[in-house]
This record gives structure tokens, C-alpha cells and sequence, in this order.
């Protein structure tokens, strides 16, 4: 029950956020190699609960969602802030770029979706 009442409260403080900020750990569990890729809990956490995900650049991003139309992304701190003002200044865009990354988020990543991925990436770490 309190676990409940944590990730209740914890995704209605992302569904009243404007913009919610992201980054990636640079390691890759699934091949180990050293980079962001995008794919955190926080990724869909944000897009599912309809915030604005202002996310960091990484090489796998077009996998999950389209960069600028379903997530914003950006590629250093000069840009986070460019970007971070623009959609605090752009209401239409920026909830209309969430609504976008939700409904990308509902129909491709849901957990029935990312479940068998997920297996097969912990079978290959523990191969």
C-alpha cells in the first residue's frame, strides 16, 4: 500500500510538471557498451504520464520516439536551456509534444510490449 501511494504520488508530480528532464547512464547493461542510450524507466514514466520529456541526445532515440515532434532532446547544457525555455514559452507545442510521446509511449512501449525484451535482455546477462 505505501509502495502504491509512492508511484501515485510520484506520477502525479510528473503529470503537473511542465517539462521533465532526463538523462543516461553511459553503460549498457544489455551489451555493455559505453554510451547514452535512450530507454530508461524515466523515459516512459514522463511520455506515459503526458509531461514533456526534454530528454539528452542518444544514438538509439529514433527507436523510442521522434526527436522534437514526441520527445525534445538536447545535446549539451547551452542547448537544455535553449530548448527548456522555448517549450516554457510555447504552451501549444509543448503539450502537444506530450501528447505525441503518450501516445507513442501507449501504443509501442507498454509493459506487455517491453516485458520479452526485457527477458531476453536479462538471459543474456546472465548467460
Amino acid at each position: 500500500k505505501v509502495i502504491r501511494k509512492s508511484l501515485e504520488s510520484h506520477y502525479k508530480v510528473i503529470r503537473q510538471s511542465k517539462i521533465a528532464l532526463n538523462s543516461y547512464g553511459d553503460i549498457n547493461a544489455c551489451d555493455g557498451t559505453v554510451r547514452p542510450l535512450c530507454g530508461n524507466i524515466r523515459t516512459f514514466e514522463v511520455t506515459g504520464n503526458e509531461s514533456c520529456l526534454l530528454t539528452e541526445n542518444a544514438d538509439n532515440i529514433n527507436e523510442y520516439f521522434k526527436p522534437d515532434e514526441e520527445v525534445v532532446t538536447f545535446s549539451d547544457p547551452e542547448e537544455l536551456v535553449e530548448k527548456a525555455r522555448y517549450l516554457l514559452e510555447n504552451e501549444p507545442q509543448r503539450v502537444e509534444i506530450a501528447r505525441r510521446g503518450r501516445l507513442r509511449a501507449y501504443k509501442d512501449h507498454s509493459l506487455s510490449k517491453r516485458a520479452p525484451q526485457l527477458q531476453d535482455c536479462l538471459q543474456q546477462i546472465l548467460r
